[in-house]
């Protein structure tokens, strides 16, 4: 394994580790620990960054256990965070917020489950409005650091546009139409004959 490879997977490594310690700060210290969690999800978010680049630095090598796992520990992180959020809302006597976040993460596993493998865009779907959620949060809150939480997302898709406009968004597109069933004309009349024989 050369150095970028093994690299690559401390980092993606290093991410469940930084979701049980997002969950630890909800635990310990609820509403208090915002500042930690903001800090921990950039750090969080900083390591899934780099480790696509460093793996992609070791062409020829096949992909590690940690590697083949990226998608999970992605997934992992947004449960924690979902988790915090439900002991800063329950620190703030506000139950409302709680189901949502409970409902959200329990019909997204649910349908993670029902897939033989786990589509990336899935992971995105159920991640994304926990994001947004959570740098809303952090920007009433603790304004100087959900400026940073929304400046390092928008500087790092700016640094890396290209990628997401060129393969990571149609990747997505073609990846939901397929598991969602959203697929061209050719393909659907394939399906609807085969109910019908």
């Amino acid at each position: 394994m050369n150095w970028a490879k093994y690299a690559a997977d401390v980092l993606t490594g290093l991410r469940p580790l930084l979701a049980g310690a997002i969950a630890v700060v909800g635990l310990v210290q609820g509403e208090r620990g915002l500042g930690t969690a903001i800090l921990l999800l950039l750090v969080a978010w900083t390591t899934d960054w780099l480790d696509g680049p460093l793996a992609r630095l070791s062409k020829g090598e096949s992909q590690t256990w940690v590697g083949r796992q990226d998608l999970v520990f992605d997934i992992v992180v947004g449960v924690a965070l979902a988790f915090y959020m439900g002991t800063y809302y329950l620190d703030m006597s506000n139950v409302a917020p709680v189901w949502i976040l409970g409902v959200w993460t329990v019909v997204w596993i649910a349908i993670m489950l029902l897939h033989d493998t786990l589509p990336k865009p899935f992971g995105a779907l159920y991640q994304g409005p926990i994001y947004v959620w959570f740098g809303v949060l952090s920007l009433i809150e603790l304004r100087e650091l959900g400026i940073w939480l929304w400046v390092w997302a928008l500087v790092t898709n700016i640094i890396t546009y290209r990628r997401l406009f060129k393969e990571s968004l149609p990747e997505f597109i073609q990846v939901l139409r397929k598991n969602l069933y959203l697929v061209p004309g050719k393909e659907r009349a394939s399906r609807n004959e085969s109910k019908e024989g």
